[in-house]
């Protein structure tokens, strides 16, 4: 498979202390990667020198061969790359479908933006809201029109941070169908994310990382049963790595 993105010995210090230490991988076209840790892993600092949020200290971060490092953000997200956060932050007193129009607009979008942006919410099953105001959504919506802006800048990699902390059961279910779709719409993934049940039901791989190092990247099932993270992530406890596999 051709590698979509690459991570060169990626390095970001604050100060005395490492945020991400020397990481390394590649990300395949159409691949879905999970990339799990702790609190303090160091997985946000990487997103963030990986979508020029952030310049690393060293290392390089390259999108099709071309280093991004040098790229403003803007021009980071107009070469195909976006992501999500933790937390969304829309503009509360336009509605949903304005939200996903701005960043068309930015982009320049050519022709009927409106429409555009109203097919961007009917792939993430937002197109009944387009006329609510963003401040009345709910949690779960809120996450889904962050994707839509994202999915608005034509992305060829999406970096999804946390999409399901602080969902419902039942929120994380429609949000997991949303990302297959995406899936098999050809969209590349990379996908923070602590509730590990609904992560592996939608990567093909998954990346552990612990104090600003990788420990193991793989197939899940062999990533979770990887001493190291089970020390790392789960605490070494058996019962716990068992908890989080079939959450």
């Amino acid at each position: 498979m051709t590698a979509l993105l690459e991570a060169e010995a990626v390095t970001r210090r604050f100060g005395g202390l490492t945020a991400v230490n020397e990481v390394s991988f590649t990300v395949e076209q159409g691949a879905a990667v999970g990339l799990i840790g702790a609190n303090g892993a160091g997985k946000t600092t990487l997103f963030n020198c990986l979508t020029g949020f952030d310049k690393p200290t060293s290392g390089d971060v390259r999108l099709r061969g071309k280093s991004l490092l040098k790229l403003p953000r803007h021009k980071v997200v107009g070469s195909g790359v976006a992501r999500t956060f933790q937390i969304v932050k829309p503009f509360p007193d336009l509605p949903v479908l304005a939200n996903v129009m701005v960043p068309l607009i930015v982009r320049r979008t050519k022709g009927d933006v409106k429409a555009e942006a109203l097919k961007v919410l009917q792939r993430v099953g937002l197109a009944h809201r387009a006329a609510s105001p963003s401040s009345q959504l709910s949690e779960g919506d809120l996450k889904r029109l962050e994707m839509a802006r994202a999915l608005a800048t034509g992305p060829e990699l999406l970096l999804l941070d946390e999409p399901f902390a602080g969902l419902s059961t039942n929120e994380i279910g429609v949000l997991s169908e949303t990302i297959n779709q995406l899936k098999a719409d050809g969209v590349t993934l990379v996908i923070v994310e602590h509730k590990i049940g609904s992560l592996l039901a939608l990567v093909d791989r998954v990346i552990a990382m612990d104090q600003g190092r990788v420990i193991a990247d793989g197939e899940p099932e062999a990533v979770m049963r990887d001493p190291a993270v089970v020390r790392a992530y789960l605490g070494g406890d058996p019962e716990a790595q068992e908890e989080a596999g079939h959450e």
